[in-house]
């Protein structure tokens, strides 16, 4: 098992018959995994659906439950608390929950961009990034946050304003972390079903190794878990 943080050599791999790739990678170390192993399965990225298997998250399905939940539920002004990416140092990537938010409620006529807070994906930058969207004369009625850390510093910041969740503003989270059911009140949220996608991955690896020569993307879909912090 090696670590993005630690770096990748060559050397590292000579030994594999496959390899599976969680994240976001850059060119290079796609190439680098490639050199490799030609029986490669990326988790959470499609670098090239013609050349490798892929298990990603129907992020476009995910987010626009979440919406259509909290439109049927008579929120109004809807707001969202997002992160940004890097691959490295240098090349930023676009979040696709944010670009999926901002393209439906769009086309809804219901985006109001003065609600929409990108900072890191951390629970200090949520309440941060709270905290600022509080100090507004105007926020919006609910915020949808990238993950659930995001999720647990914004709690903190309304707590510590004095509104109440969900009579003042409602919080939806991302990724169902163990946690998520522990917030006060405990915190509604989109499921991965991560497990899933780890046995997938290594199918996928053990089909090419068997013969599939025919290049696989699997859409994981995702389930909402309503609790009570939203009305």
């Amino acid at each position: 098992i090696y670590k993005k943080e630690y770096g990748y050599q060559i050397e590292d791999f000579e030994s594999v018959n496959g390899i599976i790739c969680v994240g976001k990678f850059t060119k290079d170390e796609v190439k680098l995994f490639n050199t490799a192993s030609e029986n490669l399965v990326f988790v959470d990225s499609t670098p090239d659906e013609s050349k490798f298997d892929s298990i990603v998250l129907d992020f476009t399905l995910a987010v626009k439950s979440v919406l259509n939940l909290l439109i049927d539920k008579g929120y109004k002004k809807i707001g969202y608390i997002g992160g940004i990416e890097y691959l490295s140092q240098n090349i930023r990537l676009g979040e696709r929950r944010e670009l999926v938010f901002r393209d439906y409620l769009y086309q809804k006529n219901m985006l109001i961009t003065k609600y929409i807070h990108v900072g890191l994906f951390s629970s200090e930058s949520g309440y941060l990034k709270m905290k600022e969207a509080l100090a507004a004369k105007d926020h919006a009625e609910v915020y949808f946050c990238a993950n659930d850390s995001i999720a647990l510093g914004a709690i903190r910041a309304i707590h510590e304003s004095g509104l109440r969740i969900p009579e003042d503003i409602g919080v939806v989270g991302f990724n169902n972390s163990p946690t998520s059911e522990y917030t006060f009140p405990p915190l509604s949220t989109v499921h991965v079903n991560t497990e899933f996608m780890g046995e997938q991955a290594l199918i996928s690896i053990i089909e090419q190794l068997e013969g599939r020569s025919i290049h696989i993307k699997k859409v994981i879909p995702t389930n909402l878990v309503i609790r009570q912090s939203i009305k």
